[in-house]
């Protein structure tokens, strides 16, 4: 596959070469996997799941993991055209070659994506299909409590924390490989293992308003999800891979606690990751100064699903606040449960760097969040912003949920006027407030589960009225999730393996990323369900308490005992209370009489220590260097915005004193000459950078140890302090061809240098322009098998590639250095 990169939009996503990535001696290896993430790499490379499963599994000399992601359309064709399946990142490995292939399930809307890869692997999809030739086609993450749609087409699926039930898989693998035992065989060694569920074990018959659920084996009817007791016994991941494209979430990230009790009868995460289960501050600590060293990361993110509940996040801040501010890096918290992190500790966070800051009111009225037992009070949200707006927050953004159970239209005007009040509570009329509206779905293993999730009209209909209000205030900004994605998510997410069909035809009508509003075309969709005499509707309607569900064999640990009692709580408004801090509600997931799962908390703490912190200047400029590099082999597809990252990046590890800019987002102060287009080797590139003290060396030889294939660093030299990037006045560049190409090329340059004047035409950003290449190219020249080209930029600067192509035509597939630039005296 990567003979091709040349060809690939983005190639660098299809490099497998970024620091901190593995590579390993196949021969060596007992067992190859793949970790797929169903999205593309900006998207995936985000995903924490895969950063903790990549490290655990090659921390086993024996065990290779490797990543895929779904490529984009364009590669997806030039694979296609020269009949090249899908392979790893970091091997180039077709995917029919790995022993177990698996997919991270986090959303329902991948489902075709999962198709995608598959069939650009020359993988069948349905597990039935797959003889032992094939990879074992496993599936893990949130989704699988109900992936009944998509349970045909995985051999397995995990249900629960990934640490500790891969490795284990793995050893159990590795035995039955030895063994010589066949898929069958293995699978039913599996059987009624904690966590494992075989979707082929089962089998489930759809009936009208319905599921009858045969389990084939008496003694595995039910799967319980696998618990990891304690998280302290497993290493955060702090040598994660440093991308080359730039992901969605591009920061050093750290989960300080695992599960949540809070109660929010919406949330499907808050009930299939209990126990709560907390770090220690210690070892939060080691992994953030590890995680920083080994990343160079310039932000930082604290995750759990309440990050404010974290016992000892006072102790957390003021034992980690020095360092960031030293280091200039930036924190960033997810949703912050308002209330939920004191006044003390706030002043402390608008120290750093500042992100932006997010809170989940979830609905707009009391009456509606007493309903979804949110356990906030409007005076707690106004208080609290008020609080957040006075330490210099200037953009805060709201998340809530349009559609919940028992909402009214007095519940919608309700969010208005709650965000109305918000902006109220700044006393700057700088500060600026965005609603962001998710669509409810009821999701399996919720107190919400039977509930009737609205229509696509009733949708629309919502979001317009708010539109309408929001429409009167220019200081703030609504969004919403698209419909017709949250009315194809209600599908999936109850219902049975009935739809998988369903996923299959979509795929093969072209419905692939359906969670990107780019690519989903719902009438494509709504015809496939109508060809199957399938109503939408079906799936959207309320169900009744004895119904059975088609994740009824599938234990989260919470029971469906717990979740009724929760329902009909809410119909009612009453809440109930938090168990960390409260009597425990009887949910069912802890077990007390063997104490094998139980909560593991830190003592919580009952006041914030006074901190009072100066930071070290950064921002002084005490001496310029300019710094020569190679740029060669896989490293030409670097753009110069992700060379300027990965230098950055890489000082920072190294400790070399940058300096920074000033302004409310400080940068480092790194500065390159004229972008060299991508694909273009070269031998001797250039930037300067401030450093705000002096160091006695510059170790060259372990920054070259940083660098991937292709990079190196073979001069570094002061310059006065005021001097700027120069930019070249000539290039000389060499273009290799090969044999075919050289008569083709040779009659190109005939016309060329024969022409008086070769005019070409180049539209800019407001008009076309014409330029004459005659005025650029110096000398031109062809030995053999290269090309000689000497460009000037004296008259005007384009770009050498663009120049290339319209003298030679289609250079695409020819290989380009750059030998030598030239500097005005």
């Amino acid at each position: 596959m990567k003979q091709y990169l040349k060809f690939f939009k983005r190639p660098t996503h299809y490099l497998g070469t970024e620091p901190n990535s593995y590579h390993k001696d196949l021969e060596q290896i007992k067992v190859h996997v793949g970790l797929a993430f169903p999205d593309l790499y900006e998207v995936g490379m985000s995903y924490y799941g895969h950063k903790i499963l990549y490290q655990e599994i090659n921390a086993r000399k024996e065990f290779y993991a490797e990543r895929v992601f779904a490529p984009s359309f364009e590669v997806a064709d030039i694979l296609r055209k020269h009949n090249t399946p899908l392979c790893t990142l970091e091997s180039d490995t077709p995917l029919t070659q790995l022993d177990v292939l698996g997919f991270s399930l986090t959303n329902e809307l991948a489902y075709t994506t999962c198709l995608y890869i598959l069939d650009l692997a020359n993988i069948p999809f349905w597990s039935s299909k797959r003889d032992d030739d094939y990879p074992l086609v496993v599936a893990g993450g949130g989704v699988t409590f109900n992936a009944e749609p998509v349970a045909p087409f995985f051999d397995i699926m995990f249900l629960g924390d990934g640490e500790g039930l891969i490795l284990d898989f793995l050893n159990l693998f590795r035995l039955a490989k030895e063994q010589g035992l066949s898929k069958e065989e293995f699978l039913f060694s599996l059987k009624g293992k904690q966590g494992i569920y075989i979707p082929s074990f089962f089998k489930i018959n759809k009936k009208y308003r319905g599921y009858t659920i045969s389990p084939v084996y008496k003694d595995y009817t039910q799967v319980n999800k696998y618990i990891f007791p304690d998280l302290n016994q497993i290493e955060i991941p702090t040598k994660p891979i440093l991308p080359f494209g730039k992901p969605v979430h591009d920061r050093l990230t750290l989960e300080i606690a695992r599960g949540c009790t809070r109660g929010c009868r919406f949330c499907h995460a808050g009930f299939i990751y209990r126990p709560v289960r907390e770090r220690t501050v210690d070892g939060i600590l080691n992994a953030l100064y590890k995680g920083l060293k080994s990343t160079g990361y310039e932000e930082l993110s604290f995750l759990s699903l309440s990050t404010g509940d974290f016992s000892k996040l006072p102790s957390l801040f003021c034992k980690s606040i020095k360092f960031l501010l030293d280091n200039q890096v930036a924190i960033s918290l997810p949703s912050l449960r308002v209330g939920s992190v004191a006044e003390k500790l706030m002043e402390m966070m608008s120290r750093i760097r500042k992100t932006g800051i997010t809170l989940a009111p979830e609905a707009g009225t009391q009456r509606l969040r007493d309903v979804i037992n949110k356990n906030i009070t409007e005076e707690e949200i106004l208080n609290y912003t008020e609080k957040i707006f006075s330490l210099g927050w200037q953009q805060v953004k709201l998340y809530f949920m349009l559609g919940l159970p028992t909402e009214t239209k007095e519940d919608l005007k309700g969010i208005y006027d709650l965000c109305v009040k918000i902006l109220q509570t700044a006393s700057s009329k700088r500060v600026r407030l965005t609603a962001s509206v998710s669509l409810f779905v009821p999701k399996a293993h919720t107190p919400f589960q039977w509930c009737r999730q609205l229509s696509l009209l009733e949708l629309q209909e919502r979001v317009n009225f708010l539109r309408s209000l929001f429409k009167q205030n220019r200081r703030m900004q609504l969004k919403w999730h698209n419909p017709y994605m949250s009315i194809l998510e209600g599908v999936f997410s109850r219902g049975g393996r009935e739809l998988a069909e369903i996923l299959v035809k979509a795929y093969f009508k072209g419905e692939v990323f359906s969670n990107w509003d780019d690519f989903l075309c719902f009438s494509n969709w709504e015809e496939i369900f109508n060809d199957c005499a399938i109503e939408i509707s079906e799936y959207l309607r309320d169900r009744d308490l004895s119904e059975i569900l088609p994740w009824d064999h599938l234990n989260c640990g919470v029971s469906k005992k717990f979740l009724s009692k929760e329902y009909q709580k809410a119909l009612k408004a009453k809440t109930t209370p938090d168990c960390r801090f409260e009597n425990c509600t009887g949910c069912g997931v802890c077990d007390f009489k063997n104490k094998t799962v139980l909560p593991i908390l830190n003592e919580q703490e009952k006041s914030v220590p006074i901190l009072n912190v100066v930071s070290s200047s950064k921002k002084s400029k005490c001496i310029q260097w300019r710094i020569w590099f190679t740029k060669t082999k896989e490293s030409a597809y670097l753009s110069q915005l992700e060379l300027q990252r990965l230098f950055e990046r890489m000082f920072r590890r190294l400790d070399i004193p940058l300096s920074f800019s000033q302004g409310f987002h400080p940068a480092p102060l790194i500065s390159f000459g004229r972008a060299l287009p991508v694909g273009i080797e070269s031998l001797e590139e250039c930037f300067q950078l401030y450093l705000f003290k002096k160091i006695e060396i510059f170790p060259l030889e372990r920054i070259n140890s940083f660098l991937p294939n292709g990079l190196q660093f073979f001069k570094i030299e002061p310059i006065p302090l005021k001097t700027k990037i120069p930019l070249s006045i000539a290039e000389d560049f060499e273009v290799q061809l090969e044999d075919k190409k050289r008569v083709m090329v040779e009659k190109k340059l005939q016309t060329f240098k024969k022409a008086d004047a070769f005019l070409i035409q180049k539209k800019g950003k407001k008009r076309i322009q014409e330029y004459n290449l005659k005025k650029v190219v110096k000398s031109i020249k062809l030995e053999r098998n290269k090309l000689k080209i000497l460009l000037n930029w004296e008259a005007f600067y384009l770009s050498p590639l663009f120049i290339f192509d319209k003298i030679l035509g289609n250079i695409q597939d020819v290989k380009i250095l750059k030998l030598k630039q030239y500097f005005k005296e």
